[in-house]
């Protein structure tokens, strides 16, 4: 909220609520305010509804939901993230909407989205559509996922099954910034060994990773021309039952901080990571590193290529 929108509150119809919690602590609530004071450590904590400013009414509501996914608007607006604990990750997701045959178009680059978990990588291919009077649309043509494979042996695979699918085609690939890093697993970092085949990705260094994967909700948001920003081919199988449920909120525990993080459930959590670096670096907007948002450092993908059929 803004000061002026703080200004409106009415903080003096504050009143003491029943003590519900430890004996150490005291609550003050009225309507969409809820102020809790610790009186050991002298701490206070403000819980901040939009319900508490007059002018946010209905009318107001009904404005701006339409621009948020179901898990959006409750986390953000509603401050419940619990809601969502053993649910499906992407709430916004529609087989009637989402779900299309699609194919790749001539003249368009392919981006691969990559993902070098341990023994479990993946990658996912897609491609960025223009569409008139509306932003870029997100299809994702094809996911590869090889379970217990080394990475070096994986990359080949890509590159045989790229060659084989996607002849002729340009090639741009973003991944995980953390690929970077030198492990205790070998002498070379993941991005070395893609670069020894040829494969130079880029990426993005977030400071929150909760970024990727709004963009991904937001892509999947229903337009005004009632068009969405992201189609998925059901070939893509694994990713089509991630999107579905597959992929969920992990069971919350008492005490625990909620993240807006899915469950470490393979293969779907490589796949998604893989369209989460993918998203980042495609949908990545320059202007907001400027103001310090979620966005960091950023490397360009350093060659595109492309594979003719053997």
């Amino acid at each position: 909220m803004t000061l002026s929108e703080l200004a409106r509150i009415n903080y003096g119809a504050l009143d003491y609520a029943e003590n519900t919690g430890p004996i150490s602590s005291e609550t003050r609530r009225h309507k969409g305010i809820e102020i809790i004071r610790n009186r050991k450590n002298k701490f206070t904590v403000l819980r901040l509804h939009y319900s508490a400013d007059p002018a946010r009414n209905e009318k107001w509501m009904e404005a701006i939901r339409s621009n948020y996914s179901p898990e959006q608007w409750d986390q953000e607006y509603e401050i419940d993230w619990g809601v969502y604990t053993g649910k499906r990750f992407f709430q916004g997701f529609k087989h009637e909407l989402h779900i299309k045959e699609v194919r790749p178009i001539e003249g368009i680059p392919i981006i691969r989205g990559w993902d070098f978990g341990f023994h479990w990588p993946a990658v996912v291919f897609a491609q960025r559509v223009e569409l008139p009077n509306e932003a870029d649309r997100l299809v994702i043509l094809d996911e590869y996922y090889v379970p217990d494979i080394e990475l070096d042996d994986f990359a080949v695979e890509v590159i045989n099954y790229s060659s084989k699918e996607y002849s002729g085609y340009i090639f741009s690939d973003f991944c995980d910034p953390a690929g970077k890093q030198v492990t205790d697993k070998g002498p070379r970092s993941s991005i070395d060994i893609l670069n020894s085949r040829g494969i130079r990705p880029g990426f993005h260094y977030l400071r929150d990773e909760s970024y990727g994967w709004g963009i991904i909700r937001q892509q999947l948001i229903q337009r005004r021309s009632t068009e969405v920003g992201l189609h998925i081919d059901p070939r893509c199988t694994l990713m089509v039952q991630g999107f579905g449920g597959e992929l969920h909120f992990p069971a919350y525990r008492e005490g625990q901080r909620t993240k807006d993080t899915p469950s470490e459930k393979h293969p779907y959590i490589d796949l998604f990571d893989a369209l989460k670096y993918l998203c980042v670096g495609l949908f990545y907007i320059k202007e907001q590193e400027a103001k310090g948002d979620a966005y960091s450092r950023y490397k360009e993908p350093e060659r595109t290529y492309s594979y003719m059929a053997m």
